[in-house]
């Protein structure tokens, strides 16, 4: 849920640059995953992103009906 309010707000940009500098002591200085932060992708192309919401909907649908019916079974027993 805190993930949520940060996403919302846009202050995930926090998180990832205390990341972005953790992994610039390990790979060097030209590591810069700020360009990778998933606001940022949603905002340049909004195309894309509505794109994964739905194979990430379509995804969960197929998988989820799948798991719960194995999960059952296996607790039935």
């Amino acid at each position: 849920m805190i993930l949520a309010v940060l996403f919302g707000m846009g202050l995930t940009s926090l998180i990832y640059s205390g990341i972005n500098e953790g992994l610039k002591q390990v790979f060097g200085p030209a590591t810069d995953i700020r360009k990778y932060m998933p606001d940022v992708v949603m905002k340049e192309n909004p195309l894309d992103t509505m794109k994964a919401l739905l194979v990430a909907i379509v995804t969960g649908g197929i998988f989820l009906p799948l798991a719960i019916r194995i999960f059952d079974h296996r607790d039935a027993k």
